[in-house]
């Protein structure tokens, strides 16, 4: 590389005035060249944007994310040729909004077939409107409607995006600060942000007005957290930029990633000048803020603009998520293909029927209809068949419903305002649910399964210190073990409730023998010592607010460990810019003192560390008052304990410390504790030195893997741990989850319980929360191995444990992350598909699974499995924080809750509720309803479509099936959106069959309908296609004979049948109404009998025009008795025919509910054993003879030399109590038992049993 290549231009380095500087620091450069190179100032604004950015002869400004390079600006120089800061939500503008809406529309192929419909009308010769495109009238209409809607949308966007382009905010003009508005910002600007303003772009903060470099920001508008988090000025960069001008006059430069979507990623750094040389100072997250946050408690900072407009991390972050369909807007696609190639079948039929009487017929007709042999000849050919196909393809248009999408958008929009406007759904807040998926409302009627996690969502996230273990001794657990309610396998309903009472703030650690051994001295220092650790160890941030401590805190576990060692007397007082971290330590009868630590680095807590290290040195205060920073350094590491424990130096561990530790971590467990292990260790001073370094270097590292790398280099330091401590915190459930659980789980719906915990926590929470119960029979895998037989043989014994369950007795299946890991990553694919398979059929055997361990990425994995397996069944997943996100948004419905961890899930998610609670009344009565009323608005409507078609295929059967339209033609354009329209609205946003309440307190068997989708299926769909067909049948037949054939005017008598059709379909489609509805209202029948009223009118007006062919045919039509007499017989006949089918099928399914319910679930994939709600609700709770069967947890038999090379000896120990399957970990266990429980030969057996 030439040396002009590694020297910056002075164009860019420094005004006129500073040439001899510039020279220096030239010559300085040619000996030490700067990583990135800047030719001039043309090639420093083109590096920003992708090479090619050219389209055609146009310059291509936006850019998705994945094509931009990685960004290099100076600061102070804007680059004028990446876009600029404005935002543009809205879809559309005066110009493009007529165009890109129909393009829109017309992207749904009903809209799509009823254009060409209208095109084909205009064609003379199978035109059944004398070349008019009627059907665009109601196709018009509906276009109209939901074009209105979309303009309405857009227009507040519109609104949106220009309040938000003309905010004001300083930017750095001639060394000055002048104000500007949002939407002319570019990158390398720099802006002052005040005190509450929000922050209008990305920026990196190089300035903060606080003491330290610190600033305060509020993030409610990104995640919807309150608390205030921290930013900083990158330490170095705090002594350079002292000033407004130094910033001015300083020369820097910044590099960094290219824009993408990720939040809490970060990653560059800035190159400034500082004594004629070139200083790197990484950038990182805590650098950085985004757009949308205000600043809080901070006068005003200065920050350079890094992403601007929809490069920002906001904005990339809003792309919708993939749109979900419902399963019956699945079936409604697909029977829409069906009715379709009926319609198709009926034409040919017709098409052939007609060319073959008019063939026979030709003499007798010639004359009647002015024919030639050239007719003739027409008529017999491929084209005559053509042109009949068409005739009938224009009388059977509406074969599809026109309105039916519309219909449906408009009642599902209106059914989400029920469920925000719910007073039983709002939160203690006042706060409402959102809905973001309206197209999903009756998904929510049909869940099979529910994949949930559990820290904060079934449990508060309040979190409360219960006990801690400390060297050999456990402090705390005096009460816990009077309040063990599962000790011995025994359940104590009243116990559960009293230790789910959170305890006053005094009496929340309930330690005897730690007050007394505090006060006493005798292990004084080490508790001393171990509250100093708590109060230490964290990632606060305290802020000052009138004399008060108020500590920020992102995770829950910090705080509570540091309120804790606040109520016992260490007081933390914060961190100072000069990173001394500041412990008060008061205690009654003793004197203050202050605890002082020089913080060195912090390596913080991440789902994929799963722990937190701090790094540190000593202060100590010497005879002349003065503050002493010790040579040695520190680390503290707290953390999950499978990670904690494999760091720990095995040579100096006290293994007598290790084995309490782990038996105080199941003790904790085993009351449903969180629990964190701490450890500390001593780090050499040369060592550390070395290791600073590589981690600066990692840490400016612009490559994907930078984040790898600062990993595996913070995993060098967090080695050779000394164990210390372990705590244990309390998550109280949430309000009436046991008893929403118990009410999912009786509609027949499977709980899946996602945790991090470990496994004797999860279990314990299972069997709070009532997924599981004392009396199931437990199957625990947990192992470590990953030989594929090994694990294999395991499953097997698993599933033979399962089958060989007591009559009536419900399972639960317990499965770790690991395990699911070593299933999933065999060497072989065909291995793991086969193994997972299995573990998918074993999760079919039992009532509720838990899993437990598991990371964020694995629960995605976990529902996509399922659904992977299962494609018949409708999934769940719930959750209330980030690492909830990919769950689900995987799931066939996603559900998030508000909770303290921010609103990420509940902005990803399709629906969001308050409170777990609140899903059983979404479940169960919504999603019930919806399902039920959706599914008969979706079949009425092809209904009445079949309904009003056909007759005129029974009357083809007299007129030699010419294709005579027998309709008025206006008349019949309005079937649709006016004559139909309302009563079907109006039934599926009012029709209630139960109240709320009783559908929530007896889910069985209301809910059942919705999983096994009885409510529309195929079975459901041609039953109602068959009621049309039936009695279109006998309108024909009835109106036809009821005229006499013989009137002089042919025409008159077809105008007579046609419109009394008609007006029986118009009276039987409204009256139908009647029969599906659950709850009759006036407002139903005003508006039923409204529509058929308003039908009368318009026929009547119509009627009254001397140009319209139906002149007076209304006076002549009804002046006949026969008529009104048809009409009674006709009506009643028809309707009777939905009668008694609808009613036979009622009593049917009463009679047999039990027997067809468990024969339709056996037929459901990974349902088959799941029958817990045909099961007598008062069978023994077999709480004396509760079992579990526990998979050790064991590592590879290729580690253990005695057994190197034999195959795995299995081994089932059970008793009264306690059955344990799986491979012995010591030789203390070598002992074998053969299984003594009751198999079964086949599934068949067990479902005999089950049904008898």
């Amino acid at each position: 590389m030439s040396n002009k290549e590694d020297v910056y231009n002075s164009s860019l380095l420094y005004n006129s005035s500073q040439d001899q500087i510039q020279s220096q620091l030239n010559e300085k450069l040619l000996n030490q060249p700067s990583y990135y190179i800047i030719q001039n100032e043309a090639d420093f604004q083109h590096r920003n944007i992708p090479k090619n950015n050219k389209f055609l002869c146009f310059r291509k400004t936006k850019f998705d994310w994945q094509e931009q390079p990685d960004r290099l600006i100076q600061t102070n120089v804007q680059d004028m040729e990446v876009i600029d800061n404005s935002i543009h939500t809205a879809k559309y503008n005066f110009f493009s909004f007529i165009p890109l809406n129909l393009m829109e529309q017309f992207s749904k192929l009903p809209n799509v077939y009823f254009l060409l419909v209208g095109f084909l009308q205009m064609i003379d010769e199978i035109s059944n409107s004398e070349g008019r495109p009627v059907i665009f009238f109601p196709l018009t209409i509906i276009l109209c409607v939901t074009a209105i809607k979309d303009a309405y949308e857009d227009m507040k966007r519109h609104m949106y995006d220009k309040q938000e382009n003309n905010k004001p905010i300083l930017v750095a003009r001639n060394k000055n600060f002048m104000k500007e508005q949002w939407r002319n910002l570019r990158i390398g600007n720099l802006i002052r942000v005040n005190r509450d303003e929000y922050i209008p772009a990305d920026i990196i903060l190089i300035y903060s007005s606080n003491k330290g470099g610190n600033c305060y920001v509020e993030t409610k508008n990104l995640d919807g957290e309150t608390n205030l988090k921290v930013k900083s000025v990158p330490k170095k960069l705090q002594s350079v930029f002292e000033t407004q001008s130094k910033i001015f006059n300083t020369f820097s430069v910044c590099r960094y990633e290219k824009p993408n979507p990720f939040l809490y990623k970060f990653q560059g750094y800035i190159e400034y000048e500082h004594q004629l040389k070139m200083i790197q100072q990484p950038l990182e997250i805590g650098n950085f803020i985004l757009r949308g946050c205000s600043l809080k408690q901070t006068d005003y900072i200065i920050g350079v603009v890094a992403y601007t407009g929809s490069d920002t991390k906001i904005m990339l972050n809003s792309v919708k998520a993939r749109p979900k369909l419902s399963t019956i807007q699945i079936l409604m696609n697909s029977e829409i293909i069906l009715v379709f190639l009926v319609q198709m079948l009926f034409c040919i039929v017709c098409a052939l029927l007609e060319q073959s009487w008019t063939g026979d017929n030709f003499s007798s007709i010639q004359f009647y209809l002015g024919l030639t042999d050239k007719d003739q000849k027409h008529n017999d050919s491929f084209i005559g068949f053509l042109i009949y196909y068409g005739m009938w393809m224009m009388l059977f248009t509406n074969f599809v419903p026109i309105s039916l999408l519309v219909t449906l958008d408009m009642v599902k929009f209106f059914q989400s305002m029920k469920i925000t406007k719910d007073k039983h759904m709002l939160g203690q807040d006042g706060s409402e649910p959102l809905v973001q998926s309206s197209g999903l409302n009756e998904e929510l009627g049909q869940v099979g399964f529910i994949f949930t996690d559990k820290t904060g969502t079934l449990t508060c996230n309040q979190l409360v210190f219960k006990a801690f273990g400390l060297q050999d001794k456990v402090y705390g657990l005096e009460k816990c073990h009077q309040q063990d309610r599962f000790q011995d396998d025994k359940y104590d309903q009243e116990m559960i409730e009293i230790q789910n009472i959170e305890l006053q703030k005094s009496k929340r650690f309930q330690g005897a023998d730690f007050y007394k051994e505090f006060n006493s001295f005798s292990n004084k220092e080490k508790l001393e010592d171990f509250m100093i650790y708590l109060a230490m160890c964290h990632e606060i941030i305290v802020e000052n607010d009138k004399e008060k401590l108020i500590y920020n805190a992102c995770s829950p576990d910090d705080l509570c460990l540091v309120e804790f060692a606040k109520e016992q007397g260490f007081e933390l007082l914060g961190m100072d810019h000069e990173n001394i971290l500041s412990i008060k330590k008061k205690l009654q009868n003793e004197q203050e003192e202050i605890f002082k630590f020089k913080i060195l680095n912090i390596l913080p807590f991440s789902s994929a560390r799963k722990r937190m290290s701090i790094i540190y040195q000593k202060i100590l205060t010497n005879s002349n008052n003065i503050d002493v920073v010790q040579e040695e350094i520190y680390i503290s590491t707290k953390g999950a304990d499978s990670i904690i424990m494999s760091r720990l130096d095995q040579k100096q561990q006290d293994q007598f410390v290790l084995q309490k530790t782990h038996d105080f971590l199941i003790e904790f467990a085993k009351l449903g504790y969180r629990t964190l292990v701490l450890a500390k260790g001593r780090v050499d001073n040369n060592f550390y030195v070395q290791w600073s370094e590589k981690m600066h270097q990692s840490q400016i590292i612009l490559t994907s893997e930078r984040d790898e790398i600062v990993e595996k280099v913070s995993d060098e330091i967090e080695q050779n741990l000394i164990l210390y401590g372990c705590t244990a915190i309390e998550d109280k459930l949430q309000e009436n989850v046991p008893q929403t659980i118990q009410k999912l789980r009786e509609a027949g719906i499977q709980i899946w319980m996602l945790t991090g915990d470990k496994r004797e926590t999860a279990i314990n929470v299972g069997l709070l929360s009532s997924i599981i119960e004392p009396s199931y029979k437990r199957v625990v895998l947990d192992f470590e191995f990953s030989k594929y037989q090994d694990i294999l043989a395991l499953l097997k014994q698993a599933k033979k444990e399962l089958l060989s369950c007591e009559e009536g007795r419900k399972t639960a299946l317990i499965v770790s992350g690991v395990s699911l890991d070593q299933m999933s990553h065999q060497p072989i694919e065909t291995h793991s598909d086969e193994l997972l398979t299995l573990f998918m059929k074993l999760a079919q055997y039992v009532d509720s699974v838990i899993v437990c361990r598991v990371s964020p990425k694995q629960k995605r994995q976990i529902v996509d499995l399922f659904r992977q397996k299962n494609p018949g069944a409708t999934t769940l997943a719930i959750g209330d924080g980030a690492n909830d996100v990919n769950m689900i948004i995987g799931a066939h419905v996603g559900i998030g809750i508000k909770g303290l961890e921010g609103t990420q899930a509940a902005r990803a998610s399709d629906f969001a509720i308050n409170e777990f609670q609140q899903l059983g009344r979404l479940l169960l009565y919504y999603g019930r309803e919806f399902y039920r009323k959706n599914s008969n608005l979706v079949l009425y409507n092809f209904y009445k479509n079949i309904l009003v078609v056909l007759p005129q295929f029974w009357y083809g059967f007299y007129n030699g099936f010419s294709a005579q339209f027998l309709y008025d033609l206006w008349i019949f354009q309005m079937y649709n959106i006016i004559f139909t329209s309302a009563p079907i609205v109006v039934f599926a946003l009012f029709d209630k069959e139960y109240k709320g309440k009783f559908l929530q307190q007896n889910p069985y068997p209301y809910y059942l309908s919705g999983i096994l989708n009885e409510c529309f299926d195929k079975k459901t769909f041609w039953q109602q296609f068959l009621i049309a067909i039936l009695q279109s049948a006998l309108i024909g037949a009835c109106c036809i004979q009821i005229f006499d054939t013989s009137l002089d005017n042919l025409d008159t008598y077809m105008l007579l049948v046609g419109n009394f059709m008609y007006s029986n379909v118009i009276i039987i489609s409204n009256i139908k109404i009647f029969l599906i509805s659950k709850c009759i209202t006036p407002l139903l029948i005003a508006f039923t009998l409204g529509s058929i009223i308003v039908y009368f009118i318009i026929f009547k007006l119509l009627n009254s025009l001397v140009f319209l062919d139906g002149y007076h045919i209304f006076d002549r039509l009804y002046g006949q008795v026969e008529v009104w007499l048809g009409h009674i017989f006709i009506v009643i006949a028809c309707l009777l025919i939905d009668y008694v089918i609808i009613n036979f099928k009622r009593i049917t399914v009463q009679l047999n509910q039990s027997e067809e319910s468990i024969k339709r679930i056996i037929q459901i994939p990974f349902q088959k054993i799941r029958l817990s709600y045909s099961v007598n609700q008062n069978q023994s709770e077999y709480s004396s003879s509760s079992r579990m069967i526990e998979m050790n947890e064991i590592k590879s038999f290729s580690q253990r030399a005695s057994i190197q090379n034999q195959q795995p000896q299995y081994f089932s120990q059970r008793n009264s109590s306690h059955v344990l399957i799986g491979t012995p970990q010591n030789q203390q266990q070598q002992q074998f038992f053969s299984p003594s429980s009751r198999s079964f030969n086949n599934l068949n057996q067990s479902f005999n049993k089950i049904q008898k």
